[in-house]
């Protein structure tokens, strides 16, 4: 029966159908022990950013297309048993995991990474000493030289270093949550292209003095005046802890 519009005008046109649903046997599966066995392959520190598992990319929805890629193109989009083909699978999978991860989306997903590991730093306790490792500082991921650097562009930034306010009020809040310890030690990793991208802060309450090992700290460090016991100065911006605004001395170790 041909269809009226509004107007009363006919149209010859058929209804239009309704896409048939896909059967369970047409989605391709990402799970068993073959998918199982790659991934576990694919998603270790090596292949992850800094060398570090907390900063891999283990999203479903970014690694599953890539290990299918290499199916489709060589194993007719499913997952051998063979063992000799399964090594084939992980070999060729890891490159383009690597590609991906150079990618913008890749990039993006591993700021968020380190975002979360930076706001849900690791604390431990060693008599009265307080370690506070804060893993690497968010800033603006890119690619140099084929790899995967930071230094960009961040709020954590001041200059090439930590905001020295946040760093006052890391102390502060590591003093007010230990208020037995003796030393309070923060560690960060500001990304760059230097291969040890390591800073350390140390507020010693005897001394009442901060103290800071940079990566290209060789032998000293950079030390404060006495702080008085307490970090307001700092964190209201009115006293800076950036290194050149500090004594470099030679003995300490």
């Amino acid at each position: 029966m041909k269809r009226g519009n509004m107007y009363g005008i006919q149209s010859d046109e058929p209804a239009a159908k309704p896409a048939p649903a896909a059967s369970p046997s047409s989605q391709k599966s990402t799970e068993g022990p073959g998918w199982d066995a790659v991934r576990s392959a694919l998603l270790i520190a090596d292949n992850c950013f800094a060398g570090n598992l907390e900063y891999c990319v283990k999203d479903p929805e970014f690694v599953n297309p890539l290990i299918q890629g290499v199916l489709d193109k060589w194993y007719d989009g499913v997952m051998p048993s063979d063992p000799q083909k399964l090594e084939e699978v992980k070999r060729s999978s890891k490159p383009r995991y690597t590609e991906a991860l150079q990618s913008k989306d890749g990039l993006g997903r591993i700021e968020k990474l380190i975002e979360k590991r930076f706001n849900n730093p690791l604390v431990q306790k060693q008599g009265g000493a307080v370690i506070v490792d804060y893993g690497y500082l968010p800033t603006k991921l890119s690619v140099y030289r084929s790899r995967i650097a930071g230094g960009g562009a961040s709020e954590h930034l001041e200059g090439n270093q930590w905001k020295s306010s946040e760093v006052g009020a890391a102390f502060k809040k590591a003093m007010d949550e230990n208020p037995q310890a003796q030393t309070i030690t923060l560690r960060i990793d500001i990304p760059s292209t230097s291969t040890s991208p390591r800073w350390t802060y140390s507020y010693n309450k005897i001394t009442d003095l901060v103290t800071i090992w940079t990566p290209t700290t060789v032998q000293g460090a950079y030390v404060t005046a006495p702080l008085h016991h307490d970090f307001s100065a700092i964190i209201a911006g009115k006293q800076s802890l950036q290194t050149a605004q500090l004594t470099y001395d030679r003995n300490v170790k």
